[in-house]
C-alpha cells in the first residue's frame, strides 16, 4: 500500500499546489515510491542499527573495559573509567564517555566520543568542537568535579580522545583534520577489533603517562569490567532488546503466570542496572525516567508493547507482544516490528524526496519555456 505523500511534506510544501499539480505530484510520488526496492531500503535500516548503532556503543564497551578499575594491571596510565554520557542531565553533549585521574591536589579530565563511518570525519570534529565548547565552561567542569567527588581540586588537563573502528581509519591522516580542531589536546584512537587493542592515529596527548600506555598498547578485552549495552539517547531497539530479553526470562524463571507482562518499575530498574551516570538525586531520576518513556513509547509505536488495559491479562502497566514465549524470541521480534513499520516509512521519505525534486524541476523547465 502506497503511503499518503502528507505524511512525508515537513515544509508544507504540498498546501501550496493547485488540485492539478497535488494530483499531477501524487502520481510521481507513487512512481517514485513503487521504484524503490523495498529490500534494498530493510538492509539499509538494518545497517544504521548493526553496523551504526551498535558498533558505537561496542565502542564505549572498549573504553570501559580499557580503563576499568578492576582492569588497572592492564592499563598504567592512572586513568580510570568514571561514568558514561556526561552531562547527559543538562541535555548536552558532553562526550560518550568520561574517564579521569586523580593526583594530589590535580584533576586530570579525559572524554571521549565514539564514532562511527570514516565517509566524512569533518563530523567527528565538529562534535568534538561542540562538546569542547560545552566542557570548557567553567560551572560544567565545577559540576564534573563534583561528580567525580573531586571539587576540593584544580583541574590541570583536559583530554578530549575521538574512538573509531579501524575500518573507519583505512586511510586516516590527522593531519587532514586537525587544523580544525578547537581542543588544545585532541587526539584520535583506532579501536582495532581483531586484536583488541587501542593504537594512536595522531594529535596531542596532555599527560605524559597516557601518551606512554597507548604507546606501548594494551588490550581492552572486558573480562571483569561491567557489559555495556546502550548509552542515553541510543537507539532504542538497544534497550528494548536487552531490557526484553530479562525480564521475560526473570518471570519464567520466577514461574510468573503472564511472563510477558511487566510494570514500569520493573522496566526502569532493569533498564538502568546498565548504566553508570555521573548525574544524581533527582537529575539522576529525571535522566532514567526520560528515557524509560522514550523507549516504552517506541515499543507502543512498532507494536512491540501493548499499554491498552483492557488487552493485559493482570494487573500490570504493559504487555510483550510477540509470537512465542521464548526471551530470545522476544529479542528477535524487535527488529522484526520495528523494519516492519519503519520500512514503508523510510521508502516513503525517500520518495517523497525523489518526487519533490524531479517535480521542481518539471516546474523549472515549464517557467522557463513560458519565459
Amino acid at each position: 500500500m502506497v503511503p499518503d505523500p502528507e505524511q512525508f511534506d515537513d515544509d508544507n510544501d504540498l498546501i501550496e499546489l493547485s488540485p492539478d499539480e497535488k494530483e499531477s505530484f501524487d502520481d510521481l510520488f507513487e512512481d517514485c515510491y513503487r521504484s524503490i526496492d523495498e529490500e534494498r531500503v530493510k538492509q539499509d535500516l538494518k545497517n544504521q542499527i548493526n553496523q551504526g548503532e551498535r558498533e558505537r556503543v561496542e565502542s564505549a564497551e572498549s573504553l570501559v573495559g580499557g580503563f576499568h578499575p578492576r582492569r588497572r594491571s592492564q592499563d598504567t596510565s592512572g586513568f580510570e573509567f568514571e561514568f558514561l554520557s556526561p552531562l547527559c542531565e543538562l541535555g548536552i553533549d558532553g562526550g560518550d564517555l568520561l574517564i579521569a585521574r586523580a593526583d594530589y591536589n590535580g584533576l586530570h579530565l579525559c572524554v571521549v566520543t565514539c564514532e562511527v563511518g570514516g565517509e566524512n570525519p569533518q563530523e567527528w570534529i565538529r562534535r568534538v568542537n561542540r562538546v569542547c565548547e560545552n566542557v570548557s565552561r567553567d560551572e560544567i567542569r565545577e559540576r564534573l568535579k563534583a561528580q567525580l567527588q573531586s571539587s576540593e581540586k584544580t583541574v590541570q588537563s583536559v583530554q578530549y580522545i575521538t574512538l573509531a573502528r579501524e575500518v573507519d581509519l583505512q586511510e586516516f591522516n590527522y593531519s587532514n583534520i586537525g587544523h580544525s580542531v578547537e581542543a588544545n589536546n585532541h587526539c584520535v584512537w583506532e579501536r582495532d577489533r581483531d586484536n583488541k587493542e587501542f593504537r594512536h592515529r595522531g594529535g596531542n596527548l596532555a599527560h605524559q603517562d597516557l601518551t606512554g600506555a597507548i604507546e606501548q598498547g594494551f588490550d581492552y578485552g572486558s573480562i571483569g569490567a561491567p557489559t555495556i549495552q546502550y548509552l542515553i539517547g541510543s537507539h532504542p531497539i538497544l534497550a528494548l532488546e536487552e531490557v526484553g530479553f530479562k525480564l521475560i526470562y526473570d518471570h519464567r524463571s520466577e514461574d510468573n503466570d503472564h511472563p510477558q507482562e511487566f510494570n514500569r518499575n520493573e522496566f526502569r530498574h532493569r533498564y538502568e542496572s546498565l548504566l553508570e551516570l555521573g548525574a544524581e538525586g533527582e537529575e539522576y531520576d529525571q535522566v532514567v525516567s526520560d528515557e524509560v518513556s522514550r523507549i516504552l513509547q517506541f515499543g507502543i509505536d512498532i507494536n512491540f508493547i501493548e499499554d491498552d488495559p483492557d488487552e493485559i491479562d493482570s494487573t500490570r502497566d504493559f504487555d510483550f507482544k510477540f509470537s512465542g514465549e521464548k526471551p530470545t524470541m522476544a529479542k528477535r521480534a524487535v527488529m522484526s516490528k520495528y523494519l516492519k513499520k519503519q520500512t514503508s516509512l523510510e521508502r516513503g521519505r525517500r520518495a517523497f524526496d525523489i518526487a519533490q525534486d524531479q517535480f521542481d524541476h518539471i516546474d523549472s523547465d515549464l517557467d522557463r519555456y513560458m519565459d
